[in-house]
């Protein structure tokens, strides 16, 4: 025979104030909580392992509005994720005002963030009017779609105790990520098509031909591909594509759980970016690169060795070895040298303080 009884457990008593909720929101609470504590993680060892370069920045003695926007993007996500980390593990009496003032730090990051990207499209394109007026139209929607997070994003108390319950609403989160995803793209298409064109007119300074042919294209694909500041903004891009598809795909909470991941992904590798064309900071690391000779080899007609000048003034069509070594030389100068010539132009092209000077 089974006794049931009936006892009466003091909320302060109480193991953990999860039991007081349905197992399913127990499982998304704890997926939510285990998730921001580890890209929390990765945020603090970024801003540690970065503190040198921005003290470099703080110390410089030329600063400008763009130094302000970078420096505003970390200090407002930075307060974000150590105030959303409290709202998910300490007590807190007013759940629901505490979650209204981390949305307006996650509100002033978007908007800073966008802005920041604004700013380095314009230096690249000269302060062209069409840009900045296209662009601005861009930053001004991610601003005010930003704004309804405050609508998006809430929280209440669980039952009468002090801890706190995550409740977002996916209606106005998916136009919101739409918008958002549309300028990251186009930022990205506009930024590789002037990048790709400065490329292959580089390297058609350097040919003999004068002509773009497809290995001169090809070439200047790989040698885009393997920038790493565009890596990242591809990878900016591809993460904010799996947002808008989560918050059409799932419901709340699981929408909105993986947006901390983006946010703090996004911060680390825009200010890789931004960092690296300071002059106080350390040139960003390249991925391996091949010259345009050994390519050619690889992918299309390898190169014919020079024929060799016989003192009667006869050309035959033996390799000399000498002058396909001193021509070997020579490739691999003027590959040293383009190299060095593209570190400076897109140093000069994406310098955001020396271009936007306000």
């Amino acid at each position: 025979m089974a006794f049931i009884f009936n006892t009466t457990i003091p909320l302060n008593e109480l193991p953990t104030p999860l039991i007081l909720l349905p197992p399913h929101e127990v499982h998304s609470v704890l997926l939510s909580t285990y998730i921001h504590l580890g890209t929390f993680s990765i945020l603090v060892w970024d801003v540690i392992n970065n503190l040198r370069n921005d003290w470099r920045l703080v110390s410089s003695s030329k600063q400008g509005i763009p130094t302000s926007v970078y420096f505003t993007t970390r200090i407002s996500l930075l307060a974000y994720a150590v105030g959303r980390a409290l709202l998910l593990t300490h007590p807190i009496k007013d759940c629901a005002k505490f979650q209204d003032a981390l949305n307006w730090f996650l509100i002033v990051f978007v908007a800073s963030t966008a802005l920041l990207f604004y700013i380095r499209v314009c230096a690249l394109y000269a302060m062209k009017k069409a840009v900045i007026g296209f662009f601005g139209i861009f930053w001004l929607a991610t601003v005010a779609m930003a704004g309804t997070y405050s609508k998006t994003f809430s929280a209440e108390n669980i039952r009468t105790t002090e801890y706190c319950l995550e409740r977002p609403a996916g209606d106005l989160l998916g136009p919101a990520l739409v918008v958002q995803l549309a300028n990251e793209l186009f930022l990205y298409l506009v930024v590789a098509y002037k990048v790709y064109a400065l490329l292959v007119a580089n390297l058609l300074s350097r040919s003999a031909v004068g002509s773009c042919s497809w290995n001169t294209t090809l070439f200047a694909v790989t040698r885009f591909a393997v920038l790493e500041p565009h890596l990242y903004c591809l990878c900016i891009v591809a993460t904010k594509a799996f947002l808008v598809c989560a918050a059409y795909a799932f419901h709340p909470p699981v929408d909105a759980m993986f947006i901390i991941v983006h946010l703090i992904l996004t911060n680390v590798w825009s200010g890789r970016m931004y960092r690296a064309l300071q002059p106080t900071a350390r040139p960003v690391r390249e991925l391996p690169m091949i010259s345009q000779a050994e390519f050619e080899m690889r992918f299309g007609r390898s190169p014919q060795p020079p024929p060799s000048q016989h003192p009667g003034g006869e050309q035959t069509g033996s390799p000399d070895f000498t002058s396909t070594q001193n021509s070997s030389v020579r490739v691999a100068d003027e590959h040293n040298a383009d190299a060095n010539e593209l570190k400076r132009t897109s140093t000069s092209i994406y310098s955001i303080r020396r271009d936007c000077k306000m």
